[in-house]
């Protein structure tokens, strides 16, 4: 897991998404959910400056922090940035309402409705067809 989870932290700093997508999740020591495939691969469209696009991989992170959670007994959320629920509410209310995205893009946050994505001060969120 650790020589993985090392090249897995390497190729995710460079911003080497198809790498990690094509290299690194098929031999991942742990199951990974197709939903990360589909969170990879918005990335190799969407993020291709880490300066002007960086990307958040949320569902990776949570997959983490869930292996962390059942091999250790962490607390749930301990390090994670977003709840699921918050991330959704809010991507739902700005599909729906116009002047709630103006809000948001007061505050700095964007919207790509083509890609399914947001962007919030940590990166590009990607909230594909199912989120959670």
């Amino acid at each position: 897991m650790s020589l993985w989870l090392q090249s897995v932290i390497w190729a995710l700093e460079a911003g080497d998404y198809k790498s990690f997508r094509q290299n690194l999740l098929p031999v991942a020591p742990i199951p990974i959910p197709d939903c990360l495939n589909q969170e990879f691969a918005f990335a190799e469209r969407h993020c291709h400056d880490k300066k002007t696009d960086p990307f958040f991989p949320i569902r990776f992170i949570w997959l983490m922090e869930a292996h962390e959670q059942r091999m250790f007994g962490y607390n749930p959320l301990a390090r994670s940035h977003y709840h699921p629920e918050d991330l959704l509410d809010l991507w739902k209310r700005a599909c729906a309402e116009a002047d709630y995205q103006q809000e948001c893009a007061a505050k700095g946050t964007q919207f790509d409705f083509n890609q399914k994505a947001m962007k919030l001060d940590v990166g590009w969120i990607y909230m594909g067809d199912r989120f959670i």
